[in-house]
């Protein structure tokens, strides 16, 4: 039984489709929001496969621009990463404290069995029964729903891309398309990045406006926030497991083993003359953002929860600040502290 997509022809054919649409598409958000789509198709998945598949799909990608379109297009792209590489520097302060006293209080070596969560013990229908047990109990009957959906229509790709490939998953509203690609090693760092990857997905399902999509998906600290969420309450359910607990607390320091490096990466970019990509630092800081709110929202009660996730779908600005803290009545240094007591919980 095939639960997964292997197919590349399939992929390739999505991409064909989307850039036939390209040249139909007057409104500059539309056009932005398909161009993300192809890329990240193309740039993810056909590269690996054939580079002359590749350069041909930027050729056609090229033909469907419309000065007008490219033009404003490539500006609103440009100007997005602008104001998030802004950001990053004017938050330095807030990243620095943080990123000092959890260092400070986390292990200096942190011992995990990754041989553990890289073997290939899982069939696709083992792992697929894992999660949706998990949904099942959970009565979390939407993302379960989600997943048959993606899986039905041959939406989850798992293809050979290599042990740098964690997982992506890429949308477009314009196109009522959605895709989950995971690497086809099933073991369980497998699972838990389809956890991840879904919950991306079922974010955007609720953003209804175009405008605000894109911009929560290009200028938002908190893009993984509720996908490290979703992850971690996945490892915390699994560690009361017999069956999974050493899987779940190995992940688990695997992530916070992570963390440390990140955090020193985003400590050493601003104390040192290394330069990083936009792209990279953007990167970085919104892991870092995903790690340290996701800890937080562990130990918070459910209001608090529900009126953090409310800010954000209310806030012009999704970037981060000190008040982001002060809304769980906490100061930098006190969010520092959560984040270490949720690593010292499986000690």
């Amino acid at each position: 039984m095939r639960i997964f997509n292997q197919d590349i022809v399939a992929i390739q054919r999505h991409i064909e489709d989307a850039i036939s649409q390209l040249s139909e598409l007057i409104k500059p958000d539309k056009f932005m929001e398909v161009l993300y789509l192809i890329n990240g198709l193309n740039e993810n998945i056909i590269y690996h496969s054939d580079i002359d598949i590749y350069q041909s799909n930027r050729e056609k990608i090229d033909s469907a621009y419309g000065i007008v379109k490219q033009v404003v297009g490539y500006w609103k792209i440009g100007n997005r990463f602008s104001k998030n590489s802004h950001n990053i520097a004017n938050n330095y302060g807030i990243l620095s404290s943080v990123s000092s006293r959890i260092l400070y209080g986390l292990d200096k070596k942190i011992d995990v069995d990754e041989n553990m969560l890289k073997r290939e013990e899982y069939t696709e229908e083992e792992m697929y029964a894992i999660i949706e047990k998990y949904y099942q109990k959970q009565f979390d009957f939407e993302s379960l729903d989600l997943l048959r959906y993606l899986s039905e229509h041959g939406f989850i790709y798992d293809i050979d891309l290599g042990e740098e490939f964690a997982g992506l998953s890429m949308s477009s509203s314009v196109l009522g398309k959605y895709f989950i690609l995971i690497p086809n090693h099933h073991n369980f760092n497998t699972i838990v990045t389809l956890i991840h990857e879904l919950k991306h997905i079922k974010e955007w399902q609720k953003i209804n406006n175009l405008h605000r999509s894109l911009k929560y998906k290009t200028n938002n600290n908190f893009l993984e926030v509720g996908a490290m969420y979703a992850e971690k309450q996945f490892l915390e359910h699994l560690s009361k497991d017999t069956s999974f607990k050493k899987q779940a607390i190995n992940c688990h320091y695997m992530n916070y083993m992570e963390l440390q490096n990140q955090l020193k990466s985003i400590l050493h970019l601003y104390s040192s003359s290394t330069e990083l990509s936009v792209e990279d630092e953007i990167y970085l800081v919104n892991s870092i953002c995903g790690n340290i709110f996701s800890d937080i929202l562990l130990s918070a009660d459910k209001n608090i929860k529900k009126q953090f996730y409310e800010s954000l779908k209310k806030r012009k600005n999704l970037f981060l600040d000190s008040f982001d803290f002060a809304a769980f009545g906490l100061t930098n240094y006190g969010a520092a502290d959560k984040v270490i007591k949720q690593y010292q919980k499986y000690k």
